[in-house]
């Protein structure tokens, strides 16, 4: 697996990217598991791992980004993309 971006990247990336302002306190990275119908396999595990690593790089630099709280949000697989997100 690649090595992840550094905290001054990252913080370049999301003021880049999502131009936060000044009310936007709280930033969530959403994360698909798998399920019955999708086995876990070592891409899923990835993906967790990524994820984890981003919202640990997220938390070290969150006050430079003026944020409050780093949420790592997971759901079950919803089987394609784009598809809508579960209700709960």
């Amino acid at each position: 697996m690649n090595k992840n971006l550094s905290e001054s990247l990252f913080t370049s990336l999301i003021k880049k990217v999502f131009q936060p302002k000044s009310n936007d306190r709280v930033l969530t990275i959403l994360l698909d598991i798998p399920n019955r119908e999708v086995g876990d396999n070592p891409s899923w595990r990835d993906r967790r791992l990524i994820a984890f690593e981003w919202k640990a790089t997220l938390a070290e630099i969150q006050n430079d980004l003026g944020l409050e709280k780093i949420e790592l949000v997971c759901y079950e697989n919803v089987g394609n993309k784009n598809a809508d997100l579960p209700e709960t």
